[in-house]
């Protein structure tokens, strides 16, 4: 009685058979293992190959990523915003739909109020990715980080529809 084992191209098991067990037929080209090569085989078939009368170790190949995959990477990481006039504004922003949003809507009322904040506010607080509030001291520093992070979204979103690209640096310096 005999044990036996299939394999594919990369010399992984597809198959095992037991000639123990009544009825089992041994396809051709089935390969003869001993007990501790089934028991090899069986506790770790996706990693473990056979060929040649051997056990052998099997590494899938790894994958690179897509244009589009490291644009979606880079867009979850944030932009890393260096201020150079106010260190306080530092800090990594995030480009969620939300915060975009947001991010628009008071870019509108800035334009709509002759480039200040609403209410005539002197500085406004907004957050970065983990929630930190940042005072931003002027609606014209504001304006710079929001082109900062709005251009860096488009750049990505564009490597995303077209799949090709480099992603830019997230790295980026305002006044």
């Amino acid at each position: 009685m005999a044990k036996y084992v299939t394999t594919d191209s990369n010399h992984l098991p597809t198959g095992f058979f037991d000639t123990a067990i009544p009825g089992t037929t041994v396809p051709g080209g089935a390969h003869a293992i001993t007990n501790a090569q089934y028991d090899a085989l069986v506790s770790a078939p996706l990693t473990t190959t056979f060929s040649g009368g051997s056990l052998g170790s099997y590494t899938p190949p790894s994958s690179t990523p897509s244009p589009a995959q490291n644009a979606i990477a880079a867009l979850g990481a944030g932009v890393v915003i260096t201020c150079t006039s106010n260190s306080g504004v530092s800090g990594t922003y995030g480009l969620d739909g939300g915060t975009m949003g947001l991010g628009q809507e008071l870019v509108t009322l800035i334009n709509e109020n002759s480039g200040a904040f609403p209410g005539s506010a002197s500085s406004w607080q907004w957050p970065d990715m983990s929630g930190t509030l940042h005072t931003i001291p002027s609606a014209s520093v504001f304006l710079e980080l929001w082109n900062a992070l709005a251009l860096f979204r488009l750049k990505c979103q564009a490597i995303i529809w077209a799949n090709s690209g480099s992603v830019p640096s997230n790295a980026v310096t305002i006044a």
